[in-house]
């Protein structure tokens, strides 16, 4: 049992850590960002900090990649409650969105990622995987939705990318906490957009 509570505190403790990188890294962007910074925002030392993560890069590529992970499940793995596309889509848009109001920070640390391309290739390269998995998988269900009639006819992977685009820029622009209702009316347009059945 003291096995299991130690093992939590522990995983507590670095979850902690990817924050709080997740929240300085795009701010101050890598070479700014110390591990005694990260240390003193989590609130404990430096030396605590270098025993879950060995070195800066190793905590900066865990920050991108375990959050990426985390983030494609949210968007791809997404369970069908009901046959009615339009309905799917609706459902799949209050969850992406819903989601991305709680993760702003990570979302700015994938576009610093983005930013310096040149600089983190392997981490670009695994966002961008994963961006087309996820416009491969809402070109599908858009597809599924045109051949019911209840999306709107256009090429489908077209509307992915415009809908991906549109998540992306959310994070850039809007500053709202996850708590405000313009949230329910970003959702309200990203629905338009795929073709779901506007709320």
């Amino acid at each position: 049992m003291a096995r299991t509570i130690n093992e939590k505190y522990r995983q507590e403790k670095r979850n902690n850590i990817i924050q709080v990188a997740i929240s300085l890294f795009p701010v101050n962007g890598f070479s700014q960002t110390t591990i005694s910074m990260i240390a003193k925002k989590a609130g404990m030392s430096t030396s605590t900090v270098l025993l879950y993560f060995p070195s800066k890069e190793d905590l900066f590529h865990c920050a991108v990649l375990e959050s990426l992970t985390e983030l494609k499940s949210l968007f791809i793995n997404i369970e069908p409650e009901t046959h009615d596309p339009a309905e799917q889509i609706t459902k799949m848009v209050i969850q992406h969105i819903t989601a991305l109001s709680k993760r702003v920070p990570y979302l700015k640390l994938i576009h610093y990622v983005i930013n310096q391309h040149e600089r983190f290739p392997e981490l670009t390269k695994e966002i961008f995987t994963v961006s087309e998995e996820f416009i491969e998988f809402l070109s599908l269900m858009i597809k599924k939705g045109q051949e019911l009639e209840q999306v709107e006819q256009t090429d489908a992977r077209e509307t992915a990318w415009a809908y991906l685009a549109y998540i992306n820029g959310i994070s850039v622009v809007i500053t709202e906490p996850e708590e405000s209702p313009f949230w329910k009316g970003l959702i309200r347009q990203g629905i338009r957009i795929v073709g779901g059945n506007v709320i």
